[in-house]
C-alpha cells in the first residue's frame, strides 16, 4: 500500500515474467498469481479477470474465486455478467424471483451479495431487491460480523443512516 508506482509497476512485471509460462497447475504459482490478480484489482481489473480465469480453470468451483470474478466484472463494466456470476453465488432465481440457499455456489461470500446489492440498486434501479439481497446475506449468514457491516455500510451510502446504525449495534 505504501510502495511507489514505479516499484509496483516493477513487482508485477517480474510477477508476470514468472507466470507467462504457468498454466494453473503449480501450487505455488497460483499463490503468487492469487497476490497479483489482489494487484491488479486495484486499478487494472482486465489483467485480474485474465489471471483469475486460469486460477479458475484448476478450480472452478472456488466460492472465493467466483465472488472475486463477479466482484472484478462489475468494476470493470461487465454489468450483466456481475449479476448472472452474483445469482449463481446467491442462489437467486430470476424466474421464480426467489432465494434457494441450496443451489447457492456460495452462499457465505458477502462481496457477491453486496455486489449484487449495489448493481441492483444503482444499475437496476431495484431499490427493494437490494433490499432483498442484503437481507438474504444475513439471514444466511447470521454470524458474519462482516455481512452486518457491508448491509450497514451500503445503508449508510443510501442515505438510511437508522438501518445502518441498527447493523452497527
Amino acid at each position: 500500500d505504501d510502495a511507489a508506482p514505479d516499484d509496483v509497476a516493477m513487482a508485477v512485471r517480474g510477477l508476470e515474467n514468472i507466470l507467462r509460462n504457468d498454466k494453473g497447475e503449480d501450487e505455488e504459482a497460483n499463490k503468487v498469481r492469487r497476490r497479483l490478480i489482489d494487484l491488479y484489482g486495484k486499478g487494472n481489473t482486465q489483467a485480474a479477470l485474465d489471471h483469475l480465469a486460469i486460477l479458475l480453470n484448476t478450480k472452478p468451483d472456488n466460492a472465493e474465486l467466483l465472488a472475486l470474478r463477479a466482484v472484478l466484472l462489475a468494476r470493470n463494466g461487465g454489468v450483466d455478467d456481475a449479476i448472472k456470476a452474483c445469482h449463481q453465488l446467491v442462489g437467486y432465481d430470476d424466474k421464480s424471483d426467489e432465494f434457494d440457499t441450496k443451489a447457492a455456489k456460495g452462499p457465505n461470500e458477502v462481496e457477491a451479495y453486496s455486489t449484487l446489492a449495489s448493481l441492483a440498486r444503482n444499475n437496476l434501479k431495484k431499490p427493494e431487491f437490494a433490499e432483498r439481497v442484503l437481507d438474504q446475506m444475513v439471514a444466511v449468514n447470521p454470524k458474519s460480523a462482516k455481512a452486518y457491516v457491508q448491509r450497514g455500510v451500503l445503508h449508510s451510502v443510501w442515505g438510511k443512516s437508522d438501518s445502518a446504525k441498527a447493523d452497527a449495534e
